[in-house]
């Protein structure tokens, strides 16, 4: 019996992957990881920025949405062509332990985004924690709208995936909070 645990400890260990280098990339981010899904919205915002270079592309990370009488909702990560101006892309994030549950959700909010930006009403656009200037201009004509989820979410409909489990993805998270809370990292303002 002793003998099995420790087996299944060593291959717990031996799936895990390493957290550290994601841990010094956002360690300074200021960003507020007691909301869940922050800490994988951080790591999607670190593979597009690997994808989509400074000083061609800006990648940022929630921008909020409505009309001067409500919020409709919030885009994830967005990417913009520096150039332009314009949102080449935005992602929808989801983490969820039901993989199904998050790609029904990522669709919605990208249906939403979409009537919302197609229609006559016009948009506020504000980003979320930091100073950005930013309106339904930008998002004009957009095309890419890919929804991004954990390790093994494709199997579920998830567009791209993160290299890290949701277990990974916890455990930074975890990290990150408890270096804030000892005043080693950034702190939310």
């Amino acid at each position: 019996m002793k003998y099995f645990f420790l087996l299944l400890l060593t291959a717990s260990a031996a799936q895990a992957k390493d957290i550290q280098p994601l841990f010094e990339a956002l360690r300074d981010s200021g960003e507020k990881y007691s909301v869940v899904g922050t800490v994988c919205e951080q790591v999607a915002k670190l593979d597009m920025q690997q994808i989509y270079p400074a000083p061609q592309y800006t990648v940022i990370t929630g921008i909020q949405y409505g009309t001067k009488k409500r919020v409709i909702g919030e885009l994830d990560v967005i990417v913009f062509q520096n150039d332009s101006k314009k949102a080449i892309l935005v992602g929808e994030v989801k983490c969820y332990q039901d993989p199904h549950a998050g790609i029904s959700k990522a669709r919605e909010q990208r249906t939403r985004f979409l009537s919302a930006i197609r229609s006559k009403t016009s948009l506020l656009m504000a980003c979320l924690g930091k100073p950005c200037t930013v309106s339904e201009r930008n998002f004009k004509g957009i095309q890419q709208f890919i929804s991004i989820g954990q390790e093994g979410t494709k199997s579920a409909g998830f567009d791209v995936e993160l290299n890290y489990s949701l277990d990974d993805l916890m455990a930074l998270r975890a990290q990150l909070m408890e270096c804030q809370d000892k005043g080693e990292c950034a702190r939310p303002e």
